[in-house]
């Protein structure tokens, strides 16, 4: 097999595991198979393509540990996804190679953290944005109206704290350290207030 040929099988290979899938052909594992360590090592000394290695030995295990925290397979595979490729990216980070599989799954850990802070983000946009409306634009609609209408209401219904926590970090974007001290209130404190807040404001706006 020439080098060009050799090359194009390594990456499909290594495209064949990272979506989840076994390559044609593979047979049984073998009883001498390299460990973790050894394929790292490897991987970081330029051969690359040693790192489907890598996904096949644990790709399994990871995608049902992201399987069970998420809700459909597609979600799932994304984040198994983005997971191998921010393990490729830190692979020299690594300081025991033989806890590949823990270190993996911690990466896994923080990649679903992140997609459920972007979720919840996402949740309250369109309430922020109303919110940050005093007033219709020329021409708007009355739908609009009577929804920016709802919203400050509810808001104005909100507990203090809970108002308070809502307006810094929905409208002024102030992360929670902020707020916590613009407040003088714990960290934990402000972002408990926030999304009882978000949340009291969906389920007003769902009944309306």
């Amino acid at each position: 097999m020439d080098a060009s040929h050799k090359n194009s099988f390594h990456a499909h290979r290594t495209l064949g595991y990272l979506c989840g899938c076994r390559p044609h052909g593979s047979g049984p594992e073998s009883e001498l198979e390299p460990t973790d360590a050894e394929l790292i090592a490897a991987v970081l000394a330029g051969d690359q393509s040693r790192f489907a290695e890598l996904v096949h030995r644990h790709g399994r295990v990871l995608l049902a540990f992201l399987s069970r925290r998420v809700v459909g397979q597609e979600a799932a595979r994304e984040m198994y996804q983005e997971t191998w490729v921010q393990a490729f990216a830190g692979l020299a980070t690594l300081r025991n190679p033989n806890g590949m599989r823990a270190w993996l799954l911690g990466i896994g850990v923080r990649v679903l953290a992140k997609a459920r802070r972007l979720a919840r983000r996402s949740e309250v946009l369109d309430i922020a944005e109303a919110l940050e409306c005093s007033a219709p634009a020329p021409g708007a609609d009355l739908e609009s109206a009577e929804l920016r209408g709802r919203l400050e209401r509810e808001l104005a219904r909100l507990p203090t704290r809970q108002r308070s926590v809502f307006e810094l970090r929905a409208l002024r974007e102030l992360d929670y350290a902020d707020v916590a001290r613009l407040l003088e209130i714990t960290e934990e404190n402000a972002r408990a207030n926030y999304y009882q807040a978000a949340r009291k404001l969906r389920a007003a706006l769902e009944r309306s």
